[in-house]
């Protein structure tokens, strides 16, 4: 392999890396292109679920195992169920993805895939040759590499970032305890200390369900606050209910306003999330990968940069000024989303996050909120910008 130049190599099969993949398959366009697809994990495993909000029919459809046309949102004061139409909340099994892209990863003539990491990249005017661990090396002419850039740094002064990070129980109960026409997306009743954190609930049936404390902070917790959490909601929601644990889910993900563009190259894209491709307000990727993969391979086909427009330069400008609250008064982070989900209709709510919304759609967003926190932020963010200028 290490003689021979593919057109593109892919570094990483997860979400992004695997759509990335397939899209270059299905379109008659690349059908020539040679393409490396580099991962250790043979991702046999259910090792994750992708949940996301979408209008009408999705692409993913006949793989989603569950969806919903409502949302309850609860904290102190106010709790609402919500109906979602047009849209619909739509769940994905990691294991359910990765068995059908791999797949027709697997049949496709032209995709090789490597059962490695990377463990250094050289680029030169002619290509990039990637190091693997076992020794060997392989080239490619563009790379699109979705792990964390080494210069990530989450306690970098220039930085605001958080951590969304949670831990969650499959559980199954004798008799009927959920509603399965409605899924949890916050339960603020239930706090973590001086925290934003949250029950998030995905039910499938009215017996079986996804119980899942989750965080929004600056700083992660130990794997039993996560459990303690969840014991400790169903004991006050379903008291003497027996139920018997199905499975287990933790993560963690980057929350931020990290400059990942600045780790393109001109033959290395950073994606997934090393490339910011999570929405740094809310966590969500899965839905992000698709879109910002239609740009990428418009951008390719026309021989364009390929990270070009990617994503809205103003969303993420109204996501920096959100994290810097969170950030900074992470115990009112209820607050913010009560105002958020009490104040505005669904749709426009997740056109704002989408970055699909209008200019007056967000003055909308804006309108109910109190301006002088965010505009304290904003205030900060020039003064330290000209700091940084001037500075010797």
């Amino acid at each position: 392999m290490s003689s021979t130049q593919a057109d593109y190599a892919i570094i990483g099969a997860g979400a992004a890396g695997l759509q990335l993949c397939l899209r270059l398959l299905e379109d008659p366009f690349f059908s020539s292109r040679q393409i490396l697809l580099i991962d250790a994990d043979a991702k046999t495993q259910n090792d994750r679920t992708w949940s996301f909000w979408e209008r009408g029919a999705g692409r993913w459809d006949s793989l989603i195992w569950k969806s919903w046309d409502a949302a309850r949102f609860t904290a102190p004061g106010f709790s609402s169920d919500i109906p979602l139409r047009p849209y619909r909340y739509k769940s994905l099994r990691s294991a359910d993805f990765y068995r059908h892209a791999l797949s027709l990863i697997d049949a496709a003539p032209n995709v090789t895939r490597i059962l490695e990491n990377a463990s250094s990249l050289l680029e030169d005017e002619n290509g990039v040759c990637i190091a693997l661990t076992s020794g060997q090396k392989v080239c490619a002419k563009l790379v699109f590499d979705s792990r964390i850039p080494n210069g990530f740094d989450s306690d970098n002064p220039n930085v605001t970032g958080i951590w969304q990070h949670f831990g969650g129980w499959v559980v199954r109960f004798d008799e009927p305890v959920f509603n399965p026409e409605v899924f949890t997306m916050m339960d603020f009743n239930r706090r973590y200390e001086d925290t934003c954190s949250f029950t998030y609930i995905l039910p499938e049936t009215a017996h079986q369900g996804l119980i899942e404390f989750t965080f929004f902070s600056p700083k992660c917790v130990s794997k039993s606050v996560y459990e303690s959490e969840v014991e400790s909601y169903i004991q006050t929601h379903f008291p003497g209910k027996h139920f018997e644990l199905v499975d287990t889910e933790f993560g963690i993900i980057p929350m931020s306003d990290y400059p990942f563009h600045q780790h393109h190259t001109a033959r290395i894209t950073q994606i997934g999330t090393g490339g910011g491709w999570v929405k740094p307000s809310t966590g969500y990727s899965f839905r992000n990968a698709e879109r910002y993969i239609d740009v990428l391979i418009g951008n390719l086909k026309t021989e364009r940069v390929p990270s070009s427009g990617i994503y809205s330069s103003r969303h993420r400008f109204y996501d920096s000024l959100f994290l810097h609250r969170l950030k900074n008064e992470n115990a009112i982070g209820h607050e913010l989303f009560t105002v958020m989900y009490k104040n505005n209709p669904i749709d426009r709510i997740f056109r704002f996050l989408d970055e699909e919304s209008s200019f007056g759609d967000e003055l909308q967003i804006m309108s109910t909120f109190s301006p002088w926190p965010f505009m304290r932020i904003i205030f900060q963010k020039v003064g330290a910008g000209i700091l940084r200028l001037i500075r010797p």
